[in-house]
Formats: C-alpha cells, structure tokens, sequence
C-alpha cells in the first residue's frame, strides 16, 4: 500500500476514535469507513511504534480547527469552490455539520464545488471506500488524482472546472510539512493566481523546533522509515503568506490546546513530548 495512503488511513481512524467520544471536538459520521480495519489497525500499530503520539491529538485539533473556520467563513460570505489539496480521506465534501443550520436554509449545498486533490492510488482507495458505503456527496465534487510537488495546478483545476473569478476556499491539512520548501512556494504561487479576492486559505505548518526538536526524533523516524520524512517547517507563516497576498491570522496548537478544558492537564505535563519545545500553527488567511 502506497505510504500516502497508509498515512491518511491513520489519519481517518483517528477522526472515527475521536468522533466517538462523548466530548468529541468534531462529528465525522464517515470517519471510520475512510479507515476501515485497516486504518484502525495502522493507528494502534503507530501508536505502539510511537507512543508519544497517542491519540494523533495535533491531527485532531487542526481538523477541530479547520472545521470552526470553515463555519465561521460559511456564517459570514458566501463561496462557490472549495479546494482540498492532499485531501486524504477527509470527509467535508460529504458531511454538512461543520455548516451552520442557516447555511443550509440556504439551499446552496448543492451549487458549491468540492475538488479533491491528492495520490492518484489515495483517490482511487477512497472512491472506492465511499462507494461499498453508499457515500454520496450533497455537493459537487471533483476527485482529481494528481502530485502536487510538481503536476500544474492551474491547469487540472481550470481544465476540471473551477472558475478563478469566484470565491474559493482552500484547505491543505497535513500537507505542507510533507512538501520540500521549493514545493510549497510553488504551490501557494499557484494557489494564489487562482483565487477571486476575498478567497480564504486554510493550513497549518511546523516551526523549525517542531521539526528538529529530540523529543520528536521517535515521530520523524518512524515517518522517514514510513516513507513520509518531514520536509517543510517555517517560524514565520503572516511573512509566507503575505509574500504571495495574504492576510493571515494565525494559531498555535498550544494556544487552541489551552482553549479545550480537555488538554488542560496535557499542556501541564512534561511526558507530552509532541509539543514539548516547538510548536504548530493553524492559519486562516484571506487574498488581499
């Protein structure tokens, strides 16, 4: 199985694990069928290998943070387009619940666009997890198997479809810090030239401590002997974004940690070696 897979599988069981409990930070009702025993099987095995990232809590939180700005977006303008890149086994194209009720009054589900970019073997494992159970998407929704280090992204999303002149928003969720730097600056280039102003932008980064830091050598190890070795960190993501015509407003994985009563205890212990000394960011940015 291809490590783009396996990794977003792992990804997949810990939104179903965390969907599951009764304080859960976010409802993905399709989670567990993005796994799969499969994907149940990788966490545990990972977690096992790696017992530091018990529970992949960063990964549930930007997917907590993600989907509060995607409402916060949807309560205050309208959009036309969304754009997944590395989409993995996410499931906003098929659930509604990050929308606030009165969004969906709106009857607009139906006339928004979801592209889905990532591995053209992850696209292919994924169409057909959604179609042994029945998934159907309430929005328009476009799957394009693609590699985004080095395929022209202005060309798959125009030739598919999407319309520069409207309002688009797009979310890499776990992507960056797979991509060399030279990648990334392509990329938001790109992503860029393609976005009607007022677009939004949603991520999140490393900073170079995170990356390097001892206590996440077990993490970076087990991922470089995976196939999937950290490449991208950056201290400084308002300067990135701003680089290319961006507003961006920005969160660390601390901050939102000390916001959920429920990692309160975590943040206070020294034993919590995935944010011990670096840190991550969340970013929600707007095209100036």
């Amino acid at each position: 199985m291809n490590s783009v897979v396996e990794t977003a599988l792992i990804t997949a069981a810990a939104r179903a694990r965390e969907s599951a409990r009764k304080d859960a930070l976010f409802n993905d009702p399709y989670a567990l069928y993005m796994a799969g025993k499969d994907g149940i099987r990788m966490l545990e095995n990972f977690e096992r290998a790696v017992p530091e990232v018990s529970g992949l809590i960063p990964a549930v939180i930007r997917t907590y943070f993600i989907d509060n700005q995607l409402k916060s977006i949807a309560d205050n303008y309208d959009f036309d387009q969304v754009v997944l890149l590395g989409c993995g086994m996410d499931t906003r194209a098929f659930r509604t619940n990050y929308l606030s009720s009165g969004y969906e009054s709106k009857n607009r589900s139906s006339l928004i666009a979801f592209y889905e970019l990532d591995h053209p073997e992850l696209i292919r494992s994924k169409n057909t997890r959604l179609l042994a159970h029945n998934i159907y998407s309430p929005f328009k929704r476009v799957a394009i198997g693609c590699d985004l280090a080095s395929d022209d992204l202005h060309e798959l999303l125009i030739t598919n479809g999407l319309n520069p002149d409207l309002r688009t928003v797009w979310i890499a969720e776990g992507l960056f810090i797979y991509l060399e730097e030279s990648s990334v600056h392509r990329l938001l280039e790109q992503v860029t030239t393609l976005s009607f102003k007022g677009s939004f932008f949603l991520c999140d980064l490393i900073n170079t401590s995170l990356a390097s830091d001892k206590a996440t050598e077990p993490l970076r190890h087990y991922l470089a002997t995976s196939g999937f070795p950290m490449k991208y960190a950056n201290d400084d993501p308002t300067e990135i974004l701003n680089q290319y015509g961006w507003y961006a407003d920005i969160y660390t994985l601390r901050d939102t940690m000390r916001h959920i009563d429920r990692f309160s205890n975590m943040l206070s212990s020294t034993s919590t070696s995935t944010v011990s000394s670096g840190d991550a960011y969340l970013v929600s940015a707007v095209r100036k």
